[in-house]
């Protein structure tokens, strides 16, 4: 997945010794900052927040996590999908100015070490490549040429696209806006990987469900049902992928926290 590659631990480690340096401790018992990572990261990711008191989310229950963060603590650092975070941050009410970039590439993150104390949410620098090339001359076109379609968002296209569509949510959401809310006559153009759009082309023929533009997840596409089988009918050929039991352990935590939301 090369959203989950946009954060490798190193960085990550050397970026959370950094930060905690800058924002220094906690007041009222807070924690100072609380890691929250989408479920497209590594195990390691996973792991590390398991272990400094973080959580797990997915594009569906974002907001849910960052109640249970601010709870918890006074600022959340949200890995690895800045697009996901900032919408996620703007719709759960965080003022733009309290939202602030960490870029592992440039020295201190690339910003002054009080916006990151002044901050409430600090966004990893990483992105979806598939999502990343959605873009409002896109939506203008769509606007200017079919001005009666809906336009949906996945969550992780950037935000300047997501403030100009009619909805916005996860996979699921987005199937289930289609099914309930949109009429046989209806067109909708939809925001994400190619192959969810074109399925759901294929399920309502009655109405005219269009990408707004073409974007095709590489990575995905490999996996076929000839290449599922192959790997179901050859299993004993294929090296054994394994964590350490610490990275299992703190992992099975930060997913435990996720799945005990409610």
């Amino acid at each position: 997945c090369s959203l989950s590659d946009m954060a490798s631990i190193e960085e990550v480690q050397r970026s959370w010794k950094s930060l905690s340096e800058a924002v220094g401790v906690g007041s009222e018992g807070k924690q100072p900052i609380v890691p929250v990572t989408y479920m497209n990261s590594t195990a390691d990711i996973k792991s590390f927040c398991g272990k400094e008191g973080g959580i797990i989310c997915t594009s569906s229950n974002a907001s849910r996590t960052f109640d249970w963060a601010f709870a918890k603590g006074e600022r959340i650092l949200f890995l690895p999908d800045e697009h996901l975070g900032r919408n996620t941050a703007l719709k759960y009410g965080i003022a733009p100015e309290q939202i602030v970039v960490w870029d592992p590439e440039k020295p201190g993150g690339g910003e002054d070490p009080e916006d990151y104390r002044d901050a409430k949410v600090i966004l990893w620098r990483g992105y979806c490549p598939v999502h990343q090339k959605f873009t409002v001359r896109d939506v203008e076109h769509v606007r200017r040429f079919n001005p009666k379609a809906k336009l949906l968002v996945h969550p992780e296209v950037p935000h300047e696209v997501a403030k100009l569509a009619d909805a916005m949510g996860s996979t699921e959401f987005i199937r289930q806006y289609v099914k309930n809310e949109t009429s046989p006559g209806d067109e909708i153009f939809i925001a994400t990987e190619w192959n969810l759009v074109r399925n759901l082309a294929a399920q309502y023929p009655d109405r005219k469900i269009e990408k707004l533009h073409r974007s095709l997840c590489l990575t995905m596409y490999q996996i076929t049902l000839g290449r599922l089988l192959y790997a179901l009918e050859n299993l004993e050929t294929f090296e054994t992928v394994s964590v350490s039991p610490e990275t299992k352990h703190y992992s099975r935590v930060a997913l435990e926290r996720m799945l005990a939301l409610k």
